[in-house]
């Protein structure tokens, strides 16, 4: 399942998320845009001038750490984070014995922590650009 340019849209990442897990057969794959002052900065501004246009549109910046939680408990494990451009890519598959891997609830998911693995199984070095 993808979800690109998704989250950001929805005021509940965390039940979007959990839903979505719920659907994937296999894997689960969202961009959302990064915890940052430029991206919260940026998407105050948009939400701003929607507001002022009495346009319904609001974006919102969730924190990763709970999305991804959310996936680990939805029985899916984290392959991958990357960048492209100002998003962040996020893959997951569902963990062999279909359950959650073995990662500390609450922990934050880095680069560096992540399977040298891609989604679909390959090796691959794992990126240091964090």
């Amino acid at each position: 399942m993808i979800l690109h340019r998704v989250v950001c849209c929805y005021p509940n990442a965390e039940s979007l998320l959990r839903a979505s897990a719920a659907h994937a057969r296999r894997s689960l794959v969202f961009s959302h845009p990064p915890n940052s002052w430029p991206a919260r900065a940026s998407t105050a501004t948009v939400n701003l001038m929607m507001r002022l246009r009495r346009q319904e549109y609001r974006g919102f910046i969730h924190a990763p750490d709970r999305m991804y939680d959310v996936l680990r408990r939805s029985g899916l494990e984290m392959r991958s984070v990357e960048r492209a451009g100002p998003w962040r890519v996020v893959a997951a598959v569902r963990g062999e014995d279909g359950g959650a891997p073995a990662h500390r609830a609450g922990a934050p998911y880095r680069s560096s922590e992540i399977s040298g693995r891609s989604c679909l199984g390959s090796t691959r070095t794992p990126s240091r650009r964090g």
